[in-house]
């Protein structure tokens, strides 16, 4: 039973006695590419590769003189054709008929030798392109730095990266932006989430103040969380960042903060408010105007429909272009139902006006998911999907809209 499952599983095993072969199993032969017959007529030495004997010869006498019974070692094999490969040496002395015997084993661990090489490959060259990076990369565990590349010891103002190791992170953050900082690191470390780029100000060594771009990711250190972050200089080209900053945020055809502003005022700015009323809002039949009527008509369309609903809002609300026919509207508190539903109805009735288009009217009409932060979630993808899900409860139901019921 043992050599059948010792053949299964691709383990060779053989009988050495007086350095001759007295018995080989299939496996064993399956790894020399040998036939069984012709292994037994062999001297072991054969089967190992000429530059690795020395590391046979190093223990057999140690065997001879009795100072050992077992042991394990990795080298190169050689088989019937001349292909080198891998493989796990064990052996233990034993007494056979009254001789000194060696029982062993052989296991090809060439594939596995083979990943171990491309990990230590793959880590070498991302040690080479961490350390040659143009950017700043610091490793922190539990707040404390644990790696520095050159560039971040230098726009940070230490003359190696060695004076960094082992200093708190927070050492390093204007206060300015400490609270939202530690917010992001609470984030990444315990969500297992990246952060997205966000503009600060970093502390040099010297005191002073150093404006950065900086993002983060989770990564595994010695088996525990840790966080890479990555940060470049902006100080010379602030003006220049701030404007592509809005063109990033704002969306270009309304003019209205776009989905990554309202994702980036969710992460910053919603949390300060213990509670917010979302009023997602899909447009209905703007489809069919770009389909009839085409690009520019569809642009004008929507250009009207977010100039109403900031006109509708006023100082209410902020109003965002999340996507091609949605929008969404930010209330602080929870909103009363009489109010909700009022709300509601105006955005409705003034998105719902004809819309004047080369020498045609077009409509458009709303349905409308709303959600309460942070009950109905509080996580960004969360209480999206939520509401995503109250406006099709509002479709299926021909409602206006629809409350989040869980």
């Amino acid at each position: 039973m043992f050599q059948t499952v010792a053949n299964k599983l691709g383990l060779g095993l053989f009988m050495v006695q007086n350095d001759q072969f007295l018995w080989v199993n299939k496996s064993f032969g399956e790894i020399f590419h040998d036939e069984l017959e012709e292994i037994l007529l062999k001297s072991p030495i054969e089967l190992v590769y000429p530059e690795d004997v020395h590391e046979i010869n190093e223990f057999i006498p140690q065997f001879q003189a009795g100072e050992i019974e077992q042991c394990e070692v990795e080298l190169r094999g050689v088989k019937k054709d001349g292909t080198i490969f891998n493989m796990s040496l064990s052996i233990k002395l034993i007494q056979f008929e009254d001789k000194p015997t060696i029982i062993g084993s052989v296991m090809d661990i060439s594939q596995r030798k083979k990943m171990e090489m491309e990990l230590k490959e793959s880590k070498n060259r991302y040690k080479n392109l961490v350390e040659n990076a143009p950017i700043g990369i610091i490793v922190h565990q539990k707040g404390i730095i644990q790696y520095a590349n050159p560039i971040a010891s230098k726009l940070l103002g230490a003359s190696t990266p060695i004076e960094l190791i082992g200093q708190p992170i927070k050492r390093f953050i204007h206060r300015q932006y400490e609270e939202i900082v530690s917010k992001r690191i609470h984030k990444v470390q315990n969500l297992g989430v990246a952060a997205t780029p966000l503009y600060q100000r970093l502390v040099r060594l010297d005191g002073t103040a150093i404006d950065v771009e900086t993002s983060a990711i989770p990564i595994q250190l010695n088996g525990a969380h840790a966080i890479e972050s990555i940060f470049w200089d902006v100080t010379e080209k602030k003006k220049e960042e701030e404007l592509i900053r809005y063109r990033a945020y704002f969306d270009t055809l309304t003019d209205l903060p776009n989905f990554h502003k309202f994702q980036l005022d969710f992460e910053e700015e919603f949390h300060r408010d213990q509670k917010l009323t979302i009023l997602y809002i899909k447009l209905n039949g703007l489809k069919e105007i770009y389909d009839s009527y085409g690009k520019q008509a569809g642009d004008l369309v929507l250009i009207k429909v977010g100039g109403r609903l900031s006109g509708v809002m006023a100082n209410r609300g902020l109003v965002y272009r999340m996507d091609g026919y949605r929008f969404s509207v930010v209330l602080s508190g929870e909103v009363k139902e009489n109010e909700l539903h009022a709300m509601v109805e105006r955005i409705n009735r003034t998105v719902s006006q004809p819309i004047y288009i080369t020498n045609t009217t077009v409509e458009v009409s709303v349905q409308i998911g709303v959600v309460v932060y942070p009950q109905d979630g509080g996580e960004i993808n969360l209480i999206l999907h939520h509401a995503d899900l109250a406006i099709n409860h509002a479709k299926i139901t021909n409602s206006l809209y629809k409350k989040y019921d869980g």
